[in-house]
């Protein structure tokens, strides 16, 4: 059961998004969940976000549009 959100901004952030993403989700246990918002980021930055929603089960994101 989730008990605790880390809330993370994104916008145009593809070239260290996937990095710190790492760093943060291979650190929680499943009490954490991570939620990214994306500002509407036109860099491929929705699309790390895809590929490592498949791998993290903690991992949630909203994209909003550009």
């Amino acid at each position: 059961m989730v008990r605790y959100s880390i809330a993370i901004c994104n916008y145009n952030m593809a070239d260290t998004l996937e990095e710190s993403l790492r760093s943060i989700l291979d650190q929680v246990d499943d009490r954490f969940e991570v939620l990214v918002v994306d500002g509407g980021s036109t860099d491929g930055s929705v699309e790390i976000l895809d590929a490592l929603d498949t791998e993290y089960d903690q991992l949630r994101y909203l994209a909003l549009p550009p």
